[in-house]
This record gives C-alpha cells, structure tokens and sequence, in this order.
C-alpha cells in the first residue's frame, strides 16, 4: 500500500501520517458529470477512505465532450452506478457508495451528515444553495466548483468558521438571468482545471492544512489565463438564520431538474433501451406508431410510473409536439425517473424511421 501513494509519502509536508489522514477521512462527491469526473478519480487514487457518489442522472452522448469519466457503452447507464463500479476497480482499498438520487432537501442533511467534506460538482444553483445550507447546519465544509463557458470558479465554504456560501451570493439569481451549460456551452479543457484544483483544496482541508482557499474566490479565464482573487466578507447574519430554520428550507428556483432531464436526438443511442411515451391527446396528428412507441396521457403516465416502473430496465422519454408538453409532465412529476425529448415531432419521427429495431 505504501508503493501505491509512494509519490505523495515523498512530498516536503505530506509524508505518512498526511496519507493516513486521507484513508480515515470520508467525502462525498455531489454530481458525476463534467466535475465529478475530474474529482473522482483523483480522490479515489490518493487513497481518501471512503467516498461517496450521488447523481440521479444518464450518461447521453452530449456528455462525452467533458465528462471522461465514459464512454459510448455508457450511454443511457446510470452515472453513480457506472462511476462506482469505475472508482472500484481504480483502488480496491477505497470504500465506494453511490447514491442514484436527487440531492434535495428531503436527504440532504442526512447525507451531509456522515461525511467529513462535500464537494460541489452540480451544475445548478438550487443544489449549490442545499449544499451550502446543509453544511452549515451540519457543520462541514465543502469545495465549491462553477463553470460557464470559458471562466470557472472555486472556493472553499464554511471552513473552521469561515464564509459561506449565501456571504457571496445571498439571494439566489431570477429565473430569466439563468446560464446553463446545455445551451451556452462549456470549454472541456476547463473542466479538467477546475475540477483538479477541487481535488487539491479537498486534499489539504483533509490534513487541516492552513492554506486553503477560504472565504476567497478564485475566477479563471482559460482564454486569456487571467486569474483573479476575491475576499469573501463573512455575514454572520445569514449563517445565523440558516442555522435557527427549523428544516433545511431549499430555494424557491428550480433550474436543476429539467436541464439535466433534458435530452436531444444527439443525446439519444441505438444501443440504449428507450420507451418511449407520446402524451399528446389521442387525436392529434401524425401518429408515431413504432415498437418503442407508447401513447398515454399523462394521467396514464402517471399511474404507470407509480405502478413501478424502473429507469433501469429502460429509459423512459416522454415527447410531444414540440417538448414543452413532455418538458411540463416531468416538471410535475419530479420523483419519476423520465427524460423528456426536446425536439420538434418531425426530426423525432425520422430519427425513429432509421433505428433498427430488434
């Protein structure tokens, strides 16, 4: 074991007892997408004892770009379950467990609460919000990461009694202001830099390190290599009224479920196992008649997710006329495990006339 971590035993200020800081220490990993796949095997191959994977999404192709962690096979496949089994077979020694689940405010506290740090690898800010809320309710610290076409953030929250993460942004942004990656795009080179520098601010908070990025955040721009430091002023206030809220309250925006339940035909793969659900009314036309093809109104839907439906025996798609429909169920029926197609009926149909069905 020691010829396995012998090139960070041999570093000036890490030696052994550092590396058995790691292997008692636990972290738990929010999002196995574009971060998570930086941040995850890093963890995993510097011998941190126990780390935990959530994400509640499938890999699709669109992924791929930034997400190294899989591959074409992948697509369709859980991503906590198929990082898990990746993390297993990188280092035997580390206890892995997946969480195939929404980080929300009905777990939140609970998994916070058996972990040592929390990294945010999300892609959202109602999740950024738990996380932070959680922490501090729970009192751990966290690693916070962001991405937005060629600029990316990173700070370190709540660490012994420093700011968090409302002292930066208070109040969450208005719902017309929101980015997401999905359509204004996202350097992948990026992600690797961001998601290293989680890694070693992780690593350091593990070993009680006094340099660690608390209370500052650094802005990079992988364009023009410009990087920038920023104070964090700490409001107590604020760390106060999460603290005496008698639950974790999230949010009232809602800009996670439906970017990541999202999907194009680019996104779609013939060797996946789809339904997929047309809920348009009975008459509308053209009928999509096709062996992968149900038609339900979303009622029907409804009571057949309920009656047991699993995600992972097939992935199931809800589709429309134009999406907005499909994109309104899985928004009222957020405990599904349903994607929704966001394409017009047309481009769908001839996607479907040249997938060869077996």
């Amino acid at each position: 074991m020691i010829e396995r971590y012998d090139r960070h035993i041999k570093l000036p200020f890490w030696g052994q007892k550092a590396q058995d800081n790691l292997q008692r220490s636990s972290v738990l990993v929010i999002g196995a997408g574009g971060l998570g796949s930086v941040v995850l095997p890093y963890l995993v191959s510097a011998g941190v004892g126990r780390v935990g994977i959530l994400d509640y999404d499938s890999v699709s192709l669109s992924n791929l770009q930034r997400q190294v962690l899989y591959n074409e096979q992948d697509c369709g496949q859980s991503k906590a379950m198929v990082a898990l089994k990746k993390m297993q077979a990188l280092n035997s020694a580390v206890t892995i467990e997946a969480f195939n689940q929404a980080f929300d405010s009905s777990n939140a506290e609970a998994l916070v609460s058996v972990f040592d740090l929390i990294i945010d690898c999300s892609d959202n800010f109602r999740t950024r919000y738990l996380i932070n809320d959680a922490c501090i309710r729970m009192g751990k610290p966290w690693v916070y990461g962001a991405l937005f076409k060629y600029e990316g953030q990173l700070a370190v929250f709540n660490y012994q009694g420093g700011a968090s993460y409302r002292c930066l942004f208070n109040d969450p942004p208005k719902t017309e202001n929101l980015p997401n990656c999905s359509e204004v795009g996202v350097f992948s080179a990026l992600v690797a830099l961001i998601g290293s520098m989680q890694v070693a601010e992780a690593l350091k908070i593990l070993n009680q390190e006094l340099n660690v990025l608390s209370s500052t955040l650094l802005s990079y721009n992988i364009n023009t290599h410009r990087r920038t430091l920023t104070q964090i002023l700490k409001n107590s206030e604020s760390i106060a009224f999460v603290k005496a809220q008698p639950a974790l309250v999230p949010i009232s925006l809602n800009d996670c479920e439906f970017i990541a339940r999202q999907l194009r035909l680019d996104d779609l793969n013939s060797t996946v196992k789809y339904l997929f659900v047309d809920i348009r009314a009975e008459e509308e036309v053209p009928k999509v008649e096709h062996p992968l093809v149900k038609q339900m109104s979303g009622a029907e839907l409804a009571s057949f997710v309920n009656s047991g439906f699993s995600s992972f025996d097939q992935q199931l798609v809800v589709f429309c006329a134009t999406g907005k429909r499909a994109r309104q169920w899985v928004q009222e029926h957020s405990n599904s495990p349903a994607f929704y197609l966001k394409e017009d009926l047309g481009d769908f149909i001839n996607w479907l006339s040249n997938l060869t069905y077996e």
